[in-house]
């Protein structure tokens, strides 16, 4: 049975990201563009979440609100975790798109150090349609230069532990889609600092709703090893670097 899906959101929580941010949102704009193209009439928010900026983050996003048939900023000045940020983002994105019913309403989630690639939106979209309940796609670092180069032996070799031809055993928040009624009963992301992709994934397996995990359509994230987010991907490729040549652990709490 196919389901029609006739409203996307898409939330961009964004810690002082004035150098990576803008190219972020072009990659969103060409996405929403290419969903238009390929899907027809979907009802789009883009809603970024300026947390705590004191730089200009906040005025950069809105001076490409014009590439988005609506778009937010929502700035928070209050310290709390990427859960919370990504909860708050998400139920003013709904709002302001007066979205229609909620099994007809697909939410996105990205990075602000993130780029997707043009048919990202159209991808998540057709699981959507086919009934899946959350897609958690795959992040590819986008470059290796200075010191994390020394990280990426260690760091493909655990990220190749979770991958086989057709799927993928990851979840990052810088590529989860879930459908809006899902989200909304399992009580969105837990408010933690990090880790609230793989929190949110567990309650929605914990549910029974049908999951995806597709190689296909995979983001590119930064290789930075000083993130926005304690103990997330940076913190690994920090650790990893330091420790370069030494025999990783696998399953810390940071491992994405």
């Amino acid at each position: 049975m196919t389901r029609r899906i006739e409203a996307v959101t898409i939330v961009v929580p964004a810690h002082d990201e004035q150098a990576l941010l803008p190219e972020c949102l072009h990659s969103l704009a060409a996405a929403l563009r290419c969903l238009r193209t390929e899907v027809g009439a979907v009802r789009t928010c883009v809603c970024v979440v300026a947390d705590r900026c004191g730089d200009a983050t906040a005025r950069l996003a809105l001076s490409l609100a014009d590439r988005f048939d609506r778009f937010e900023v929502l700035p928070n000045s209050v310290p709390c975790g990427l859960g919370e940020l990504r909860n708050r983002g998400t139920a003013h994105a709904l709002q302001s798109l007066r979205s229609p019913a909620p099994e007809r309403t697909w939410i996105l989630h990205t990075d602000a150090d993130t780029v997707v690639p043009t048919r990202w939106a159209v991808q998540h979209v057709r699981y959507a349609r086919s009934g899946v309940h959350a897609v958690a796609g795959r992040a590819v670092v986008r470059w290796w230069s200075g010191p994390v180069v020394r990280a990426r032996p260690s760091y493909e070799a655990l990220v190749a532990e979770k991958i086989t031809a057709d799927h993928h055993r990851h979840v990052y928040g810088a590529n989860l889609g879930v459908r809006a009624d899902a989200f909304v009963d399992a009580d969105g992301f837990p408010p933690l600092y990090t880790g609230e992709d793989h929190g949110l994934w567990a309650r929605l397996l914990r549910a029974g709703r049908l999951t995806r995990q597709p190689n296909e359509c995979p983001v590119l994230t930064s290789g930075r090893t000083r993130g926005r987010a304690p103990g997330g991907l940076a913190t690994l490729l920090h650790e990893l670097s330091l420790r370069s040549g030494a025999t990783v652990e696998f399953g810390r709490p940071w491992y994405r």
